[in-house]
């Protein structure tokens, strides 16, 4: 079975009142701290990617059979 996990993040957005209607702001991964600004869509996306990346190592693992209740 497939595993997940949730990531959160803060985010602020500046939509200017131009006539292309740019984006940019800012956005910060909760759990680790770090924080972009970005001007783009296409630069916040790329953010989100890059600290959304599944890491299996960064899931709980299965505590070993030789440490279970049942084993002692």
């Amino acid at each position: 079975m497939g595993q997940r996990r949730i990531e959160s993040f803060l985010l602020r957005i500046v939509i200017e009142d131009r006539p292309n209607n740019e984006w940019r702001g800012r956005v910060q991964h909760v759990s680790t701290g770090i924080e972009e600004h970005f001007e783009s869509m296409a630069d916040l996306l790329r953010f989100l990617q890059s600290q959304a990346i599944f890491d299996e190592t960064a899931l709980p693992q299965p505590m070993p059979k030789s440490l279970t209740t049942s084993n002692i």
